[in-house]
């Protein structure tokens, strides 16, 4: 610090009498100096733990990577001390600077697609190498970058996680997206009480990342045992985006017996965007239950639900649902809404006797042209399923 002041001293006493300029150009230019050598010097060190990382890598996939493959695609499942000897490695040994790497090539090693997965070996490898108890110690760590690491990598190993109280002490961070990245965590480890945070619209500021965590979280629990009937939270939730969630989770986990509730949530519903995903959800369960109200409310809503309307509409085999097609075909002036129309007459209409009678009897070049985009649409999608 003394040479530093010295060097000032001695810039500032040597420039004095300059004008003013000159000054403030020795000054720039001194600190740029300063700045670049402090770069250098940074640069410096970021490469040599890089190289270090790399060599490091390098070590652990020699050492381990087909020993890995053998043992994770192995028909086979082995005892804990055979699969010891066949890793060749001593219980313990491994170093924290290991388990990074390590934890790497594992997931690497266990993604290859074509392969089926010894789930019992995978788990018992996971537990030899200690890898869950390293990652929980750094998730403890007063380190963000480090605790969000940490939580995504248990996430992905997943198969040998004990319970939710792994990642419990996260769930009421200060840091939002660990806070919620911590609660879904919790739902899919945790073994009592797993949605207990689907309560109180989650948490705040939800948001599709929140979607996507929460989806892949039930799909998790799904296969487990089959869910709780989501609509319990659906009823509760104030967050409009989130009960919008809710909703299209009981479509996509085809909950059919939260059908009556859904109907009568739809009724009650005031939120616009709410009803509309209401509408979608009814048309993907098929309950055609609710033909009635969906018909009733048409006429009262505006383009964004009866657009969800007719979708769900044409999705439900029922006369009901043709003729109120067929009614909606010849007074809708919308072009967004016949083509939607259109479609959902050409899916709920199997015979094609009515959509074929009122591609006849079409005199408009609009809806001629409509008539034949769904007809080849439909044609294309059976050819892929197909």
């Amino acid at each position: 610090m003394d040479i530093i002041k010295y060097y000032l001293y001695y810039l500032d006493s040597r420039f004095t009498g300059f004008p003013l300029v000159i000054r403030i150009v020795v000054i720039v230019v001194t600190l740029l100096a300063l700045f670049y050598i402090a770069s250098m010097i940074r640069f410096f060190f970021i490469m040599r733990r890089q190289r270090k990382e790399e060599r490091l890598h390098k070590n652990i996939t020699k050492r381990f990577e087909e020993k890995l493959k053998s043992l994770l695609f192995s028909r086979q499942s082995f005892p804990r001390d055979v699969i010891i000897d066949k890793l060749e490695f001593e219980p313990g040994s491994l170093k924290n600077k290991e388990k990074e790497p390590l934890t790497e090539l594992l997931l690497s090693v266990k993604k290859r697609e074509g392969q089926t997965l010894n789930e019992y070996n995978y788990s018992e490898v996971i537990e030899i190498f200690g890898l869950v108890g390293y990652w929980e110690l750094l998730l403890r760590k007063n380190n963000l970058r480090k605790n969000k690491q940490a939580l995504r990598m248990l996430e992905e190993l997943s198969k040998n996680i004990p319970d939710g109280n792994i990642v419990a002490h996260r769930v009421q961070g200060r840091n939002h997206d660990l806070r919620k990245h911590s609660k879904s965590g919790y739902m899919r480890f945790a073994t009592y009480d797993a949605f207990k945070f689907l309560e109180d619209d989650f948490d705040r500021e939800f948001n599709s990342l929140d979607e996507m965590r929460i989806h892949a979280t039930l799909e998790e629990r799904a296969k487990q045992r089959p869910l709780p009937l989501l609509i319990r939270w659906g009823y509760t939730a104030k967050n409009e985006s989130y009960k919008c969630f809710l909703i299209k989770e009981i479509g996509l986990f085809n909950q059919r017996e939260s059908g009556a509730q859904l109907v009568e949530m739809y009724q009650t519903e005031k939120s616009y965007p709410v009803k509309a995903q209401i509408a979608e959800t009814l048309g993907i369960l098929q309950y055609t239950d609710a033909i009635d109200v969906l018909i009733a409310d048409y006429g009262l809503t505006p383009i964004s639900v009866q657009e969800r309307i007719i979708e769900a509409v044409g999705k439900m085999d029922s006369p009901k649902a043709l003729a109120f097609l067929e009614k909606i075909h010849e007074e809708t002036q919308e072009g967004a809404l016949q083509i939607k129309i259109v479609d959902s007459i050409h899916k709920c209409d199997k015979a094609k006797h009515t959509f074929n009678r009122l591609k006849q009897k079409s005199t408009d070049s609009f809806l001629d042209s409509v008539f034949v985009h769904v007809e080849k649409t439909n044609e294309k999608s059976k050819i892929n399923t197909k």
